[in-house]
């Protein structure tokens, strides 16, 4: 069993190599085979790193039945790349026009005690006018198998919202 392993764990990536020399060889139509399958395997791999909005719209849609409006404007977004047990950490900052702001609100329902917290996800670099008011939301995930914490600030005057969470 051990030999069968040593043969398949040196054979396979030296094949492969060989394969790749092999195809290199053929000139330009070669070199241009494996660019395009160096690009392939990398778009997934730069999709993980950096997902794209539509990641963050489906992951609160998700993760806290939040409805993120077809028009929102994305002006920040951050996500860490998952750990090997798949918690990962996410956030986002929406510009909303008057209307979507008012829907999203009613979503929100009931808010927290306190202020919110304009420093999260970049927040604070987006909002124009000094002292702003910022109000801040904590939700549940609404899933029962879903573990974590919702973070929601908005900034009525500005039609801003910033949502961040963590998925245990």
């Amino acid at each position: 069993m051990d030999g069968f392993f040593l043969v398949f764990a040196v054979g396979v990536p030296l094949l492969g190599v060989l394969c790749l020399v092999a195809i290199w060889r053929n000139g330009r139509l070669g070199k241009a085979i494996i660019g395009l399958a160096a690009a392939g395997l990398a778009w997934p791999v730069y999709q993980a790193l950096y997902p794209p909005e539509e990641f963050y719209v489906s992951a609160i849609k998700n993760f806290a039945n939040l409805t993120i409006p077809a028009n929102a404007v994305f002006l920040n977004k951050e996500a860490s790349f998952p750990d090997f047990t798949g918690d990962y950490s996410a956030c986002f900052v929406v510009r909303l026009t008057p209307a979507a702001m008012a829907e999203f609100t009613k979503q929100l329902g009931k808010r927290q005690e306190g202020e919110g917290n304009a420093g999260d996800c970049g927040l604070s670099r987006q909002i124009k006018v000094r002292g702003a008011k910022v109000v801040g939301y904590d939700r549940q995930p609404w899933s029962a198998s879903d573990s974590g914490m919702i973070t929601i600030n908005v900034v009525p005057s500005e039609n801003l919202v910033s949502v961040s969470w963590t998925q245990a």
